[in-house]
């Protein structure tokens, strides 16, 4: 009895997947492997309401975060507990792992970072400041190196980690909307309420290029009502986002479209390719990934009327050329 929710996370090298267990296990998260789905262990953190949890890029750590500071951290292939630790309330309950799992940076309640060392998860130097409003922590390529994203003031900051904590920041002032970083770490993707984007070098934060042309507002989504991040192909060479013609808010009900750009021209690959939105009766909304390594992009959404149910569709890329398959 698995309960799939957005809370579902696979490892980046495909060998584990772990999710909430539903029904009277409640509270406990599976691991499986993720080519056969077999359940490798069933693990029980300590506390009393879940706020976060994770895995590491390679696979090696779960990390789960309960309410009142918990945090424990987990072997995925067997469930084995690698270490605890505490830090102070969660707010709004986000860490983020490193690519190997030795670090996390972790939100707290005081406006402040933490970062701790995985699986031990002792501090790494004391907590700073990053100011007011909701923030979004991110790891980079760089396993020393992540980045912060602070709601109120738009800004993208770059925080480099030694063994005495923060070393250095940027600050640079992006405008409002979602990211996400190449593959690489070389650079970062801004979306506008708009639906327009922009890219940005990292560490540098200089303005490589933005978007050639208005396709829609960035659509949002269907339970939070927040845009639906950008998406970057493994290869770094593609961007693809989640439109629409409706105004911001509540879309529900109206046409959506997924854009394959070419990340360095800022031009669309082809023409937008309608998909259905959430309707009114509910549903995810548009979805859309990147096969991590053919040429391939899926994408779909629910058709008016069909509730939970969300058709797929799968087009490829190559060369430019862009064809649905299936």
């Amino acid at each position: 009895a698995l309960q799939f929710t957005p809370n579902f996370y696979f490892d980046a090298t495909g060998t584990h997947v772990a999710d909430l267990v539903a029904g009277p296990d409640a509270g406990k998260i599976a691991l499986l492997d993720s080519s056969t789905f077999e359940l490798l262990a069933t693990v029980k953190p300590t506390g009393d309401s879940l706020r976060w949890y994770d895995l590491s890029q390679d696979g090696s750590v779960l990390l789960t975060g309960y309410s009142f500071g918990n945090l424990q951290a987990w072997d995925p292939a067997t469930g084995e507990l690698l270490g605890t630790g505490k830090v102070d309330l969660f707010s709004p309950g986000q860490f983020s792992l490193n690519p190997n799992g030795t670090l996390a940076a972790i939100a707290l309640a005081t406006d402040k970072y933490a970062v701790m060392s995985v699986p031990e998860l002792t501090p790494v130097g004391p907590p700073f400041l990053v100011g007011p409003g909701g923030v979004f922590t991110a790891f980079g390529a760089n396993d020393e190196t992540y980045f912060s994203f602070t709601a109120t003031h738009n800004e993208v900051d770059h925080w480099a980690i030694s063994g005495d904590g923060l070393v250095n920041a940027q600050s640079l002032s992006t405008g409002v909307g979602r990211s996400e970083f190449a593959p690489d770490g070389s650079w970062m993707v801004k979306q506008s309420p708009d639906g327009s984007w922009s890219r940005w070098s990292l560490p540098g934060l200089t303005l490589l290029n933005r978007s050639g042309v208005n396709v829609g507002t960035a659509a949002n989504n269907r339970f939070s009502l927040t845009a639906i991040s950008p998406i970057v192909s493994a290869d770094g060479k593609y961007i693809a986002t989640a439109n629409t013609d409706c105004p911001r808010g509540n879309q529900a009900g109206c046409s959506g479209k997924v854009v394959l750009w070419n990340a360095e021209t800022g031009m669309p690959v082809g023409q937008p390719i309608p998909v259905a939105n959430a309707d009114r009766a509910g549903g995810p909304g548009i979805v859309v990934a990147f096969h991590p390594n053919l040429p391939l992009l899926a994408l779909g959404g629910p058709p008016p009327g069909s509730g939970q149910q969300t058709t797929i569709e799968i087009w490829s890329f190559e060369a430019g050329d862009l064809k649905r398959q299936s």
